[in-house]
């Protein structure tokens, strides 16, 4: 598929893979739809629209388009993650802290607890755990925003001090060893590995709080 623009450039909006394969054939020739391109972010838009429902089309791909045509929810995203002092990973950019490659989580988690709710669960994470790549894994990021929405109330100096306690991996192990027990016992597709990992945190968190409570 390919933007043909008002200064008569063509631009390739899906297929490139497929091109750069025919290149490397020697193939000289290859079909293309060609559409009257308005510009950049118009062709954003027809790469989504195109490619919303397609399996084989990652998320990341699918949260770039978004961002160049300037949907107000990827860009509310991004900037809640550079506020947070980390970075998306979108394009080529290296893995790993602080980079963020689970647009997906990030989108889930945005919707359910908002700007704000997203931003503290950023926050959080990067406070308990600052330089662990695994502290922003999509299932850490979306657990932690539904330990949000799940407790309103909750002390975020106490759980950043009682997560600070634990290594990343063991909850997530934990989370893991959850979510294993729960579809065994239980056959249910609501209860995913995000759910076990806010499951988790929530027994990090509660560890001491009765007993403290009972104290008083």
């Amino acid at each position: 598929t390919v933007g043909e623009r008002p200064d008569g450039s063509y631009w390739v909006v899906d297929g490139m893979q497929r091109l750069t394969a025919a290149r490397k054939l020697g193939i000289a020739m290859v079909p293309c739809d060609v559409f009257q391109s308005e510009g950049q972010e118009h062709e954003a838009r027809v790469f989504r629209l195109k490619n919303r429902e397609r399996t084989n089309v990652s998320s990341i791909a699918l949260f770039r388009a978004q961002l160049t045509e300037g949907d107000e929810q990827s860009l509310a995203i991004a900037d809640v993650v550079k506020d947070a002092g980390l970075k998306l990973a979108i394009r080529d950019e290296k893995s790993g802290w602080p980079y963020i490659r689970a647009v997906k989580a990030l989108e889930r988690s945005f919707e359910k607890v908002g700007r704000e709710g997203l931003g503290l669960a950023l926050q959080i994470l990067s406070d308990a755990w600052p330089g662990e790549d695994n502290a922003l894994q999509g299932d850490m990021i979306y657990g932690m925003s539904l330990f949000i929405k799940k407790n309103p109330d909750f002390d975020v100096s106490r759980v950043v001090d009682k997560l600070r306690t634990k290594a990343v991996s063991g909850v997530l192990r934990a989370a893991d060893a959850t979510y294993r027990l729960h579809r065994d016992r239980n056959d249910s597709s609501d209860y995913g590995r995000a759910m076990a990992t806010c499951d988790a945190i929530t027994v990090i968190y509660n560890r001491g709080l009765r007993k403290k409570r009972a104290a008083v």
